[in-house]
């Protein structure tokens, strides 16, 4: 009887914590233990869940993938260190990044950044110091360096051509 209550309080906090957003196995493994849901109770739940397919890795990863990268405009490093903190396997995580990198790769989402950032300012008239917080900014969205300075050169390059006639 106790552990019929048990896991009905667990299930309850799992669909609360899923109808917010959609969720990794490790995450809601995660977040029952830490409020108390132990052993039997949580695999019980955990199991539960994907027999009704409420969990699904590859699902989750691909959608996150998604909105890291089309919404939030993160390059590829920062959306794999994202889904390796929710626990997702690697081979799950270089599917996803590349099936939704199809629609926007990671070189246009970095342009797209970059002229967020500079609206409009030729690049060439961005002093170091300016160029260099730049750069830093667009590593912690997760972008190479190389594709950075290749960027910032391709953009000073594209400012500097004189306009068609």
């Amino acid at each position: 009887m106790d552990q019929d209550k048990s896991y009905e309080r667990a299930m309850n906090m799992a669909l609360r914590l899923l109808a917010v957003r959609a969720r990794s196995v490790n995450e809601i493994r995660t977040r029952l233990a830490d409020r108390g849901v132990e052993g039997p109770v949580l695999e019980k739940v955990i199991e539960k869940l994907l027999d009704l397919n409420y969990l699904d890795d590859a699902e989750f990863a691909g959608q996150w993938t998604r909105h890291l990268a089309l919404n939030l405009l993160y390059g590829n490093r920062r959306i794999e260190a994202s889904l390796r903190e929710k626990g997702i396997p690697e081979e799950i995580i270089s599917k996803a990044i590349s099936g939704n990198r199809e629609e926007l790769d990671e070189r246009a989402a970095l342009s797209r950044v970059l002229d967020k950032k500079i609206k409009g300012l030729k690049t060439r008239n961005l002093d170091r110091k300016q160029k260099a917080k730049l750069a830093r900014m667009l590593a912690g969205r997760g972008f190479s360096a190389s594709l950075i300075y290749e960027a910032l050169r391709n953009h000073r390059e594209d400012n500097e051509r004189p306009a068609a006639k």
